[in-house]
């Protein structure tokens, strides 16, 4: 039986539901509570900490979020709920997760928002601009108002061809009166004029709304504002002003063809603020993002709106549009997209509607860009494909990829939300049906060339639900609930310099002497961390919602209690801080937690401690196959010896090996044990290779690594050494 060795690296594959002999070496059949950049390997994701509880008016549970980033200073979330109570269906939270004030300039506005049915996650779309953030409601008819105006009656109105420049003073034509003007001048197109000033100084005339009916659009049916004052901090609920008809009337300047629908979906794009409702795609005019009218009704110039009607074999609504590429992307809620394309400026007659792909997009999470990739959902039934969606310049053309096709199955159905980063090429996506996880997917691209695409899961408590989640700069922002509790979390998604809990990653690592009675334990195996320099305790504490917090300690009880500031019976980490020295970073066995409190043996109460509730990294190996040079699987049967597991800046990890028929089997790997450190003085390995036997058929072996402690592990490369034992074809070979 021939000796074979299999490698796998890097270790950033991810998870594939394709049957194990299809799939990459590098690739798992899990991969929970991972983090699979290509530059490092597979690691366990980093801690959240804990940033506050949200003082939340209400029962929170069908709202829409929202977040922004208007500096690196100042983020904040929007929290709309239509089913709130009056003066509460929009709240706002800052990152520090202290509420911000919103004053209802406009009753009429939340009046707007509380209209109709459905939930707001449903029926509420949000865009923000600068310090202006829209807020749409999907069950609104939109309608014009105003009644004629019959100027003559308000003053004087006369009738002329032309203005004189300025006023003549005469007895028709004094301060307040109105001249409806018959013909263009320049500077002064056809309409309604009121006489300003008749002295040598203008401006002299200001144009007017036009005197015909329904010249005004209802600002109660039309999108609202919410407006932050960054000299305050506190933000304004409005009803956003639009501009009057100023020419014609209804049959040569009619209103916009949104009107008497409701709106899907608003963006902004070549400046213009753009509103889609049903097939009708309309912008404002350029650099008057509130006015929806032509300027004269003799004349269509290019400032004016552009009102385009979608087309195709099928009726579909414009349910999404997205600045793409120099064009303006338009998905429908069936199986279509457009772009509208203009060579130069968009006008009105210069815009072209392409019908340009075919896929299917889900409605119930809005798409997100990554640089020139677009990504969105399609639902399958019982689970969803994701989408990339970027341009081919090789075909004049855009394509879309199914970056779900290997792993088919693995996303569920009714994903609601998307988020990206940017910095990381990273999408989180949040699903209904897994309510506690985040599904995260991996990707690079080295010019044009695809390097990765990988998922991975990340899973919090079974009872805990994702309510918003979002990654601003190099922090994924959480907002987690469980029963009445609300909560704000930070996860760093690169390797963190330094966390709020007092941890660190990249810290000098330095031997210090440790008392055997100071070693905590794992079980029977000691563990001990060094301390680190400056600060901090030597690694990333990977627990979520940490907090740190000193304990106070009865001499009667010879107990020492963490109070926490929120409640929470999951709780169950002790890690020594910084200020503890030598015994910084060591884990403290702790008692059954309460709801607010943790209770260890010992006088720990000189310093404080990072709590935290301990979450478990999972990844359950893809069989190994022998594979001849074109990546044909070689049939035969593969009895595996050994895995070697390569790693570095690695403390702790358990392999469960479980043969079919037999049971499970559980290697431990504990740094200060291995390796070349010396006993009590380090414990955080830089670089090492972990052997374990085996001894199982590779199809009919399962193998799974797993931490479930605060300590790191990075996984680089793995090596499985086999008897292979080759199945020839011609029986007389055998």
């Amino acid at each position: 039986m021939p000796t074979v060795t299999l490698k796998a690296a890097p270790l950033t594959g991810g998870v594939s539901t394709q049957p194990p002999a299809n799939r990459f070496s590098t690739q798992t059949t899990t991969s929970d509570n991972t983090l699979l950049y290509i530059n490092r390997g597979m690691e366990k994701r980093f801690g959240g900490d804990y940033v506050s509880d949200l003082a939340y008016t209400g029962v929170y549970a069908n709202g829409q979020t929202h977040w922004v980033r208007r500096s690196s200073d100042t983020v904040y979330f929007i929290v709309i709920d239509k089913d709130q109570t009056t003066g509460n269906v929009v709240q706002v939270f800052g990152a520090d997760g202290v509420k911000k004030t919103v004053t209802i300039t406009d009753a009429a506005a939340e009046a707007y928002l509380q209209s109709g049915t459905g939930n707001s996650t449903d029926v509420i779309r949000v865009k923000t601009y600068g310090d202006t953030t829209f807020l749409l409601n999907q069950t609104v008819v939109t309608a014009t108002t105003g009644a004629a105006v019959d100027y003559d009656a308000i003053t004087s109105l006369v009738t002329e061809s032309s203005l004189d420049i300025p006023p003549d003073n005469s007895a028709d034509h004094q301060v307040d009166d109105y001249i409806n003007l018959t013909s263009n001048q320049v500077g002064y197109p056809v309409g309604v004029y009121k006489i300003l000033s008749i002295g040598d100084v203008g401006p002299w005339y200001e144009r007017q709304e036009s005197p015909h009916a329904n010249s005004q659009i209802n600002a109660t049916t039309m999108p609202v504002k919410l407006v932050y004052n960054p000299t305050t901090d506190a933000l304004s609920l409005e009803l956003s002003v639009w501009d009057s008809r100023l020419s014609g009337d209804e049959l040569v300047n009619p209103p916009p063809s949104f009107i008497g629908k409701t709106l899907n979906e608003l963006t902004l794009f070549q400046d213009r603020l753009w509103l889609s409702a049903g097939q009708q795609v309309v912008s404002s005019q350029s650099g008057d993002l509130f006015n929806y009218w032509q300027d004269d009704w003799t004349t269509t110039v290019d400032s004016d709106r552009i009102d385009i009607t979608l087309g195709g074999s099928s009726v579909t609504a414009a349910e999404f549009m997205i600045p793409f590429d120099r064009t303006l992307l338009i998905l429908a809620d069936g199986s279509a997209q457009w772009e509208l394309q203009s060579l130069a400026a968009f006008t009105p007659a210069d815009t072209n509607l392409v019908e340009t792909t075919n896929y299917s997009v889900s409605k119930q999470a809005a798409p997100r860009k990554i640089g020139n990739q677009l990504y969105f959902i399609s639902d399958q039934g019982r689970f969803s494909y994701m989408w990339e969606y970027f341009p081919n310049f090789d075909r004049d053309a855009n394509l879309g990829n199914n970056v779900t096709n290997h792993a088919e199955g693995y996303l569920p159905e009714n994903v609601r939300r998307l988020s990206t980063s940017e910095n990381n090429n990273l999408v989180f996506a949040w699903s209904s049906d897994q309510a506690n996880a985040l599904y995260v997917y991996f990707t690079y691209w080295q010019t044009t060339e695809k390097q990765q695409s990988s998922w991975a899961r990340w899973v919090f408590d079974e009872d805990v639900v994702v309510r918003s989640h979002s990654a601003i700069e190099n922090t994924l922002y959480v907002v987690l609930q469980k029963g009445d509790e609300l909560w704000m979390e930070s996860i760093p998604i690169t390797v963190p310099d330094f966390s709020t809990d007092g941890s660190i990653i990249n810290g000098i690592h330095i031997t210090t002497e440790v008392l055997e009675e100071d070693i905590t334990t794992e079980g029977d195996e000691p563990l001990a961390l060094e301390s680190s320099q400056p600060t901090g305790i030597g690694y990333h504490a990977h627990m979520d919602k940490k907090v740190l917090v000193t304990g106070v300690y009865s001499a009667s009880t010879k107990l020492t209690t963490f109070t926490v500031p929120f409640t929470d019976s999951a709780m169950d980490t002790v890690v020594l801080a910084d200020q503890w020295e030598s015994r910084r970073g060591q884990v403290i066995s702790s008692s059954t937690p309460t709801s607010t409190t943790l209770t260890v043996s010992g006088d720990f109460s000189e310093f404080p401690a990072i709590i935290g509730k301990s979450y478990n990294m999972s990844v359950e190996l893809s069989p190994p196959f022998v594979k001849d040079e074109s990546n044909i699987v070689t049939q035969g049967n593969l009895q595996l010896k050994t895995l070697d597991i390569l790693f570095q800046d690695t403390s702790f990890f358990t392999v469960d090996i479980t043969p079919r028929g037999r049971d499970t089997t559980t290697r431990k790997f504990v740094a200060n044990r291995f390796g070349s450190a010396i006993f009590g003085e380090q414990n955080i390995q830089e670089y090492g290779r972990y052997k374990i036997h085996v001894r199982g058929n590779a199809q009919d072996t399962t193998i799974v690594i797993n931490n479930d402690s605060p300590f790191p592990s990075l996984f680089t490369n793995f090596e499985f050494v086999g008897g292979f034992t080759p199945r020839h074809k011609n029986p007389a070979k055998r």
